[in-house]
């Protein structure tokens, strides 16, 4: 791949991070290894990934915020609701529909399962009136010292290249031999993610007309004939190999989405480690 030429008005060290994503695409280009028969998505590298804060930057912009708030909180005589521990990247596991046959057995197709990630604090604050108005200057203010760069067009991005890849020609012959798969076990779907959340969610939901308080706090849990129907739906993505298909196109076409929006995503990136290096001094 030829050497771009610096763009005007940024700085070397944009130079720099995009020869090291160029070198890090060339290594990743050919299809990843590694993938067992049943793997897990979330040990695949996405190249899109390398423009987005990762999970421990994601921490310490989050403890950063905290942070700032809380001080200017405390002026006015208020506590925050306590800062959450736990995952703050979205797993993948649904990424191509119902991929985990734990989440199958548990939970089905069911939308009421517990959070995988944890909640921004900041929710909270929101959805309690009196603190929410207590608190605006502050949240304002630490938005202002902590300006998170928009990332709609990473998002986007990542989305052209997930539906790009669902309909590249491997990844329709696999989801055709999924179809087959689901159909000897007396299921049939037009789509591999839509089709079975919604039909199962609407059977789920005739069965129970009246929700108790339990199923209000707990939610509702799959009956026994929807949990065999999404086990069968997972391994049916295993075995036909569906789930390896769409993830290296998606990998492939997610590549190519790089190479064509570079100077953009670059550019991201560099705000983001502005962002983390602000937060960096802030919890330091």
């Amino acid at each position: 791949m030829g050497q771009r030429p610096q763009r005007a008005g940024l700085p070397p060290l944009l130079t720099r991070l995009t020869v090291i994503v160029l070198l890090l695409l060339a290594v990743c280009g050919g299809k990843q290894q590694g993938f067992s028969d049943d793997f897990d998505l979330d040990a695949v590298r996405y190249p899109l990934e390398a423009f987005d804060l990762t999970e421990h930057e994601m921490v310490v912009v989050a403890r950063a915020r905290y942070v700032m708030t809380r001080q200017c909180a405390k002026q006015l005589g208020a506590e925050l609701p306590l800062l959450p521990t736990g995952r703050m990247r979205m797993p993948r596991g649904e990424r191509y529909g119902l991929a985990s046959r734990r989440t199958a057995w548990e939970w089905g197709y069911s939308q009421d399962k517990p959070p995988e990630r944890v909640v921004p604090w900041e929710l909270e604050v929101e959805q309690d009136a009196h603190l929410s108005r207590l608190l605006a200057g502050c949240l304002d203010a630490t938005n202002q010292a902590l300006p998170q760069p928009a990332d709609k067009s990473l998002r986007d991005l990542d989305d052209e290249a997930w539906q790009a890849s669902r309909n590249t020609a491997v990844v329709q012959r696999k989801a055709r031999m999924w179809q087959d798969c689901n159909g000897k076990a007396g299921l049939h779907y037009d789509t591999q993610v839509e089709t079975p959340y919604f039909e199962w969610s609407e059977k789920r939901i005739a069965g129970h007309p009246k929700l108790t308080e339990q199923d209000r706090r707990d939610g509702l849990r799959p009956s026994p004939t929807e949990r065999r129907a999404a086990l069968v739906d997972v391994n049916c993505k295993q075995r036909t190999g569906f789930l390896r298909a769409w993830a290296e196109a998606d990998v492939a076409a997610q590549r190519e989405v790089v190479v064509k929006h570079l100077d953009e995503l670059t550019a991201h990136r560099h705000a983001l480690d502005l962002l983390v290096g602000k937060a960096d001094a802030v919890t330091g």
